[in-house]
């Protein structure tokens, strides 16, 4: 029971925690000249180089391994049926309980769009028109995907009011596409009734 616990925090952790880190790593890179008299790492120092590397290794764990990991994890978890098994749903359903069976795997996609995201927010940082360009691909191509793939469990809702219900037919709106996820994680962990 320890370890179940163990392993539902770690995946707490991974998937709020994500962006954050990855935004973190990228920062560590920045420094200051000796002679401007800001504070901070001096460029070319031993303590920056020391930083940078720490950092790579950071965001290549946090952005690449961790979603490439999830993806390998959640299709073997598909690939031996064990999605509905109640050891592993108690385990892991935070994860993929969204999605459906054949989709397991999209959580990996949306953490990757978010370091994307999160990248180019502290790399581009003053140039927000770079900024808005990769945040919009990144969208669109997440847009695509979903209405392609239909990952989500949730029944899609149609969107008449936006003059879109004819030209796009129905499109699935889930909790992730809301903005909802880890509202209802947190909801269905603590047993909060709305």
């Amino acid at each position: 029971k320890a370890l179940n616990l163990c392993y539902r925090l770690a995946v707490l952790v991974v998937t709020t925690a994500h962006m954050p880190l990855t935004r973190a790593a990228v920062e560590a890179w920045r420094c200051s000249k000796e002679n401007e008299g800001v504070r901070g790492v001096v460029c070319d120092s031993a303590t920056h180089m020391l930083v940078q590397a720490i950092s790579v290794l950071i965001l290549v764990f946090i952005s690449v391994g961790v979603p490439a990991g999830g993806a390998w994890w959640l299709r073997r978890l598909r690939r031996r049926n064990k999605l509905r098994d109640p050891q592993t749903k108690a385990t892991f359903a935070g994860i993929y309980d969204i999605f459906r069976d054949e989709h397991v795997d999209f959580e990996p996609i949306i953490m990757s769009r978010r370091a994307l995201v999160a990248v180019t927010l502290v790399l581009y940082e003053a140039q927000p028109a770079v900024q808005a360009a990769v945040g919009i691909v990144a969208s669109l191509a997440y847009l695509v995907l979903v209405v392609r793939w239909r990952p989500y469990a949730s029944h899609p809702v149609s969107l008449p009011c936006l003059g879109l219900g004819r030209r796009l037919g129905r499109i699935p709106v889930g909790r992730e596409v809301l903005g909802l996820h880890d509202l209802l994680l947190f909801r269905r962990e603590h047993h909060v009734r709305v």
